[in-house]
């Protein structure tokens, strides 16, 4: 008996069943592939004679278009991704960038006749020297000891504790100094930081601003199709606007440096509370090929663990939990930064554009969460005083910027009293 074929209909309702995450995800897949074939072919032991310089040209082309592919990927993703998982998948898409790149000058390395070949002994450079060449070299590139691999292994099996000090890079030393020296407060109480950029960097940026437009007339595209998801983004903007968070440039200059930010939106219609989210793109590169991300310092991850914040609240007795509305922007940036937080925005398609200066921590730059945690850190410290518990709670019981604590008395569980009175009324 013959297989019955598939009708038109059929085969196309099937193929509506499959989301623009499931395509993308195979892409991304395929990619991933053809990058492993590549990768067999640098790290075979020997080289064959048969090998051409033709072939080599051709995988280094191949090499080139899985970089175009995945880059459309990655910006596809930001388009149908929920807000949550967004860093998932760029550490996904950066693992592969790496992969690439690292296939790519192994290939490169063969071109030149001169084979970087994976042994026991790490990355050797093999090949045929000049004539003329009188002197041989061999390089040895060694891997670490075994000792330090056994301490990084019991550091990242051993589970949390309190009175183990926690050993800090130099990087996160800094950040912290830098955050220390620099914060402070205005007279309605809000703190004032500054962003933690590497040294001398600034002046590596390059120009952005044609960027920029050039992403916000594409926004335009997609909300003039979509009335709502219009009307939602321009009422994101406008309260941006009138919540002081961002502030209209109104004479212009370039003299400063500078960086003018994308940004986009995600949009669930199916979410009741925040169906739309706009993003900040603080990782879009400049004619440099530097972008705002590339020259800030992250600061580390300062409060505790999430595993011992939820083992703490399963054993209290009376639980509650708190949430800090829209704490990044609670936080000023110092005005003599803030033209590194340009962005462009029209309330319209044919309106003229506009120039603003993002004046809060912004979502979307690296150092984001370590100035809101640490800025909160710095609150509990300096209430302290007035309000134990609280900073206590603030300080220990804090993730990001959900609180989850409790008490063993329903006298004590009126801490979030405290809480409440130690954020709102001191600049949050």
């Amino acid at each position: 008996m013959k297989p019955q074929k598939m009708d038109k209909k059929s085969k196309n309702k099937n193929n509506s069943n499959v989301t623009t995450e499931e395509k993308l995800n195979r892409l991304k897949d395929s990619i991933k592939g053809t990058l492993t074939r590549l990768e067999a072919f640098t790290s075979e032991k020997t080289v064959s004679k048969d090998t051409s310089v033709t072939e080599i040209e051709i995988k280094l082309k191949k090499i080139e278009q899985l970089q175009i592919n995945l880059d459309k990927i990655a910006e596809d993703y930001c388009e149908i991704e929920i807000f949550e998982s967004l860093e998932i998948i760029q550490l996904d898409i950066e693992d592969i960038n790496q992969r690439i790149e690292t296939t790519e000058n192994n290939i490169i390395c063969r071109r030149k006749c001169n084979f970087l070949q994976n042994t026991k002994f790490g990355y050797l450079v093999t090949g045929t020297l000049p004539q003329s060449q009188q002197q041989a070299n061999c390089c040895l590139i060694s891997e670490p000891s075994l000792d330090i691999r056994v301490k990084k292994f019991f550091e990242l099996e051993s589970l949390p504790d309190d009175s183990k000090e926690i050993t800090k890079s130099e990087e996160e030393i800094y950040c912290e100094e830098h955050f220390v020296s620099t914060y402070k407060r205005d007279k309605t109480g809000r703190f004032i930081v500054r962003l933690p950029i590497k040294e001398n960097a600034e002046t590596l940026l390059g120009y952005s601003k044609e960027n920029a437009i050039k992403r916000l007339n594409g926004i335009w595209e997609k909300l003039n199709k979509n009335n709502t998801m219009g009307t939602l983004y321009k009422e994101f903007m406008n309260e941006y606007e009138l919540l002081g968070h961002m502030e209209e440039i109104k004479n212009e200059t370039l003299d400063k440096i500078n960086y003018y930010i994308p940004h986009h939106s995600v949009y669930k219609p199916e979410k009741t509370s925040t169906p739309l989210r706009v993003v900040f793109d603080a990782s879009a590169k400049t004619t440099s090929g530097f972008s705002l991300n590339s020259i800030l310092l992250n600061g580390g991850i300062i409060q505790q663990d999430l595993f011992s914040i939820v083992s703490r609240f399963r054993k209290h007795e009376y639980a509650f939990s708190a949430d800090i509305k829209k704490m990044y922007r609670q936080i000023l940036v110092d005005p003599n930064q803030r033209d590194l937080q340009r962005i462009m925005w029209k309330t319209s398609a044919d309106a003229p554009v506009k120039t603003y200066k993002l004046a809060t921590v912004t979502y979307g730059t690296v150092s984001a969460p370590f100035l809101a945690t640490r800025t909160l850190r710095a609150l509990a410290d300096e209430e302290k005083a007035e309000f134990p518990d609280a900073a206590d709670v603030i300080c220990n019981d804090s993730y990001m910027d959900d609180i989850l604590s409790g008490e063993s008395t329903l006298e004590g569980a009126k801490t979030p009293n405290q809480i409440i009175s130690t954020i709102t009324e001191r600049g949050f």
